[in-house]
């Protein structure tokens, strides 16, 4: 997988472009609420972490495969979802042609990711994307 190693906002902006350059670009996934099944949780724009996770997500004959991808805009709600906010990675599962979908109970491993890519994420000003 290709990991974010960088220490400044833009080197993160420009690590994700050229990801979604790299993977095809941006693609939806949904991210459940609570522990309903696929699908009733928000949708929301997310980058392949590697060209590994978008050949994943590209193949569409398979059903329960996990990837990786980094979220591109921030979910609705306090806090994000389940502490994920724009630019944080989140394992993503495949449903063959429908949406991949993200359940909280997969997320722990990349804890760690997140609060170092959050550490490393200057706060917007009001106004600015």
């Amino acid at each position: 997988m290709s990991e974010f190693t960088g220490k400044t906002t833009k080197e993160f902006e420009a690590h994700l472009k050229d990801l979604s350059e790299r993977c095809g670009g941006r693609i939806k996934v949904n991210l459940a609420r609570g522990d309903a099944a696929r699908g009733n949780g928000e949708g929301v724009w997310a980058v392949c972490a590697s060209p590994e996770d978008a050949a994943i997500y590209n193949d569409e004959s398979t059903l329960s495969r996990k990837f990786k991808v980094y979220l591109q805009n921030d979910p609705i709600g306090d806090g994000g979802w389940h502490g994920r906010r724009w630019g944080s990675p989140v394992i993503a599962q495949t449903f063959g042609v429908d949406r991949p979908c993200a359940y909280a109970v997969d997320q722990g491993p990349l804890d760690a990711e997140v609060e170092r890519i959050a550490g490393v994420l200057k706060p917007l000003a009001v106004g600015e994307n």
